[in-house]
């Protein structure tokens, strides 16, 4: 039974370590779960046929997830409830059982208002590509542009140690910020792109550096002993709205085993983590098969 505010001993060991690292804050809800467009939003996506096609009808027979009451208000419960997507659990009344579909949208959401509020600049992210499209994506929006790095990127394997992982983020920092501020650089020039000439022009002229960053975090994960996948980025690109105005915004080249792709994503008008820079960034992995990547509809 997986649970969303306290978890296991295991998990909840982890979270310290990770807050005494200062990589980890946790986040008050009782404000957030207040507010009425994360509730009609919630109920936009449940009520999407998307949604209604993953649903499992039986799940109450094996629930894997358990929600806290203070994670959300009596009264969304309650919806849930007569919705037959959740069912107080009767030996711990302050807990919920939820299906999981509901769960991680309701998780989902609830990060991106967390987001919305802090006085940070904040992205939320998540490693499934489904929640991208429920939480993020829309019929009907602001377009947006989607960079992504698609099987070049060298990441953990999930039977890594996450000391192991904090402690090559360490030591690896120069090489870490290096690659950062060469995907930072290109996000800003493609902002500012006109049209579709000037974006390829733009990752045509930052390839090489990409792929020379690419190979030396390999190289360097390689010889801190990290055991690496291979995985891939993705970032969602606001504030290119004259580009993105025609219907053909496509492209493609290859990189070091895998590929970078151009194309457009149409977001929510309140999606949060672009408040202070027109950038949200959504990141996922393929490790070996733990993330099924599918096609966007």
């Amino acid at each position: 039974m997986r649970e969303i505010l306290y978890g296991n001993d295991e998990e909840i060991g982890s979270m310290y370590f990770l807050q005494e690292e200062g990589v980890f804050k946790p986040t008050d809800p009782r404000e957030i779960r207040m507010r009425r467009d994360l509730k009609e939003e919630l109920l936009e996506v449940l009520n999407s046929s998307e949604f209604k096609s993953r649903i499992r009808s039986n799940w109450i027979l094996s629930p894997s997830w358990r929600v806290h009451s203070g994670k959300a208000t009596l009264e969304l419960l309650r919806l849930l409830e007569r919705r037959g997507l959740a069912k107080r659990d009767e030996e711990h009344p302050d807990w919920f059982l939820l299906e999981d579909e509901t769960t991680l949208v309701y998780v989902s959401l609830l990060a991106k208002y967390s987001a919305m509020e802090s006085q940070t600049w904040t992205v939320t992210g998540t490693d499934l590509r489904e929640y991208r499209n429920m939480t993020y994506g829309a019929k009907e929006g602001e377009k947006a542009l989607k960079l992504h790095l698609k099987d070049v990127l060298p990441v953990p394997r999930e039977n890594v140690r996450i000391d192991d992982i904090l402690r090559f983020r360490r030591r690896r920092r120069e090489e870490l910020l290096r690659f950062r501020e060469i995907m930072d650089e290109i996000q800003d020039e493609l902002i500012l792109a006109e049209n579709f000439q000037e974006v390829k022009e733009t990752v045509e002229r930052h390839k090489e550096r990409i792929e020379r960053e690419i190979l030396e975090i390999k190289r360097r994960m390689k010889s801190d002993l990290i055991s690496l996948a291979i995985g891939c980025m993705e970032f969602l690109i606001s504030g290119t709205q004259s580009l993105l105005s025609r219907d053909y915004v496509q492209f493609g080249t290859n990189l070091i085993g895998g590929s970078l792709l151009i194309s457009k994503f149409i977001v929510k008008r309140n999606l949060g983590g672009i408040r202070e820079r027109p950038l949200s960034y959504l990141y996922y992995a393929e490790k070996d098969g733990i993330v099924e990547i599918t096609k966007n509809n």
